[in-house]
């Protein structure tokens, strides 16, 4: 027995799908870009709908913003985890984005990632095996980060994921 009662299926409406409102058609699904291979025919060919939709209105935010004034860009973990990281360096690097602010987790993910070559652990496994965020390394690097800030910021950032072999916790990779 859970604490949850069985679904009440009497205020269940079903609709007919022919009858119903739909957010997607086959009218505006994407095409293939055909023969050519560019980046700019990937870009078009998106659908104009849904996430296809905030990511091209973004994008062209982004564009007009960074032609006239400072870029802030604030992410969380996700961001980071799923490997965007280079393309947000290289914007930066650039001069696109000018600020940018994370949140505890995009930095641990982002430093894991340099650091050790892979981050996003198995969330369910190590909740059943008690494993779960129990990282030794992370808090210490966080801890002396701010003491390190001014060295880090005269020496290149490290590329990732990291070409040598995954470290142990008491070994961390010295990625360059």
């Amino acid at each position: 027995m859970t604490a949850y009662g069985e679904a009440d299926f009497t205020r269940l409406k079903t609709v007919s799908i022919a009858q119903r409102a739909n957010k997607v058609d086959t009218s505006v699904l994407a095409h293939p870009p055909g023969r050519d291979a560019s980046f700019a025919a990937f870009w078009a060919s998106l659908p104009d709908i849904l996430a296809a939709k905030d990511l091209r209105e973004v994008a062209h935010a982004l564009a007009r913003a960074a032609s006239r004034r400072g870029v802030v860009v604030m992410l969380g973990g996700h961001v980071i985890k799923v490997g965007l990281g280079p393309l947000l360096r290289e914007l930066v690097r650039r001069g696109v984005i000018t600020h940018l602010a994370l949140n505890g987790s995009a930095a641990i993910h982002d430093f894991e990632l340099a650091a050790y070559g892979g981050t996003s652990e198995d969330v369910a496994s190590g909740l059943a095996d008690g494993t779960f965020g129990a990282r030794a390394a992370a808090p210490g690097w966080v801890r002396r980060s701010p003491r390190r800030s001014s060295a880090a910021r005269a020496s290149p950032l490290p590329t990732y994921p990291c070409s040598s072999p995954r470290p142990s916790a008491r070994s961390p990779s010295r990625c360059t």
